[in-house]
This record gives structure tokens, C-alpha cells and sequence, in this order.
């Protein structure tokens, strides 16, 4: 459908959250601002999936590209095409605060990216924790590119940005976790970033998630998995800084490492004996 709102929800659907759509279609409709688009990138659900998603909202569907990346510049691509001034970024396993996309196109006036508070749950919706972050991070907190250096505050679920600063954005194929990538970028170029309580995203924990919030239960091929997935994000970018290049010397050792009998296990030990509580994502890893 054409543009009628200079603010878009854009968000990427695919087989596994069917369960989870008309619950988020549900929050979507509870906002108390309706001066919003919706923009999906169909992965592979059938079209009848879509259908509470589609009713009510001005929604365009876009086709699929190839890989987790590929889908993400896609719609980026087409958002810029499309003119609009504000992206409110959701996954469709979650909900949206009913204030979210007002809160944060106000912000955005200020700022370049806006990322919110986690209010957590369970698969079945109901709420294990309430502002998961606020103790850490207090309202309207400045975040510099030092402060998702080593763990991300900043998902494709909880932030909100001026669509132009996603022009000439280039992600590697082999990114899995595209907003912590995306995110280190736009801060290395001197975008500005804030943390606000004022709003949520209820950030759904269930089997499916590539990352959940903390570590509590995670097996050692889990953890292994995560390792490598962390050294990649800093393979990718150890060009753009010192900080960086040695960031991915640090992990290229330590995959090889955990190859060793032993030492998988004991970093595990080491990383989950830390005091830290209500850890942002990667941070235990």
C-alpha cells in the first residue's frame, strides 16, 4: 500500500512465531497514537497468517530476501524509498507498550536512535519481570559507542530511529545478530542514542529466540554457539577500531580454546559465577 503516515512499525515475520501474531497484532492496536504504517518482510508464513496483522493497519508486505541480513536491508531499503522520518522497529513474538510508537517519535525529534526498557515474559504472555534494565540504565541515559562495546542494549525489538541514518548501511551475510552490528555501526559514525524508561517492549522468552536476556540454564553447545556467534560480530567489524580489532584477537583465541577439553567448562564457570544482575544481551558470553 502507498505511505499515509510519516512513521512505520517495520517489522520481519517467519515460520515459528505464528503462535505469538495475533498477540502482537493485539499491541499494535492498543497504541495510543495510530499515526503509523505497518511494514512486514514475509519470510516464509503463508499469507493467511498475516491476516490480523493486515486488518486495521495501512500494511505493506514485502517479499522476502535471501538470509537474516539480506531481509533486514531489504526493508531498510524500502523504508528509505518510502520517505518515512520515523521507524519503530518490533518483533512480532513480543508486545509494544501501548505508548511505545509515540514515545518514540517524540524522542526521536531529540535524538537519532531511541531504545527502550524490556518488561519480560513467558511464552504464554505472562510477566516474569517489569523494566528489566531501569536499575541499570536510568531514564534518558546517553548511550555511546563504549557502552555496547562488550554486551547490546539495543535490539531490533526495543529502539526506534530517523530512517535517513539507515542510508549506505552495509551488513556482512554471515551477521546472525544483525542489531548489535547495525547499531555499533551507526554509533561509530556519531549518531546520537538514548535509553528510556517511559516506554517497553514485553520481550517474549521461548524456545526460538536466537538470544534471551540472560544465561540461567544455558547447556555448553549453547554457550559454544553464542561464542561464535560474538567473535563473528567482532570479526566483522575489526576494521572499524582499535577497540575491536582486539576485541575479535580476543574471541578468534578463545573459539579455538574451547575446542580443549576443559576449557569450554570453565569459562562457562567463570563468565556465570559473575554478579550481574539483569544482564544485557552477550554480556555473560
Amino acid at each position: 500500500m502507498d505511505k499515509s503516515a510519516d512513521t512505520c512499525v517495520f517489522t520481519v515475520v517467519y515460520p515459528g512465531m505464528e503462535a505469538w501474531l495475533s498477540d502482537f497484532a493485539d499491541s499494535l492496536r492498543r497504541q495510543d497514537s495510530d499515526a503509523f504504517d505497518l511494514v512486514i518482510v514475509n519470510d516464509g508464513l503463508h499469507p493467511e497468517s498475516l491476516a490480523n496483522l493486515q486488518n486495521g493497519f495501512n500494511c505493506t508486505i514485502l517479499e522476502p530476501a535471501e538470509g537474516i541480513a539480506e531481509n533486514r536491508l531489504a526493508g531498510f531499503r524500502y523504508l528509505l524509498r518510502a520517505g518515512y522520518s520515523s521507524t519503530v522497529f518490533a518483533d512480532a513474538d513480543d508486545r509494544m507498550a501501548s505508548n511505545r510508537v509515540r514515545i518514540s517519535v517524540q524522542l526521536l525529534h531529540d535524538y537519532d536512535i531511541v531504545a527502550n526498557d524490556l518488561d519480560i515474559m513467558g511464552a504464554d504472555g505472562e510477566i516474569i519481570r517489569m523494566s528489566y534494565w531501569s536499575d541499570r540504565l536510568p531514564d534518558m541515559s546517553t548511550i555511546r559507542r563504549a557502552d555496547i562495546l562488550d554486551a547490546n542494549i539495543i535490539g531490533l525489538g526495543n529502539s526506534s530511529v530517523r530512517t535517513s541514518i539507515l542510508a549506505d548501511i552495509e551488513i556482512p551475510t554471515e551477521i546472525e545478530v544483525v542489531d548489535w552490528y547495525l547499531y555499533s555501526l551507526l554509533l561509530e559514525k556519531g549518531h546520537s542514542a538514548v535509553f528510556t524508561t517511559r516506554t517497553t517492549t514485553l520481550y517474549r522468552q521461548h524456545d526460538a529466540n536466537i538470544l534471551g536476556a540472560a544465561t540461567e540454564g544455558m547447556d555448553e553447545s549453547t554457550f559454544k554457539k553464542w561464542i561464535r556467534i560474538k567473535a563473528a560480530h567482532y570479526n566483522a567489524l575489526k576494521d572499524v577500531s582499535h577497540e575491536y580489532r582486539q576485541k575479535h584477537i580476543n574471541y578468534s583465541e578463545l573459539v579455538k580454546k574451547i575446542e580443549k577439553p576443559g576449557v569450554l567448562a570453565g569459562h562457562i564457570a567463570s563468565r556465570t559465577g559473575q554478579s550481574v544482575d539483569n544482564p544485557f544481551w552477550f554480556e555473560m558470553v
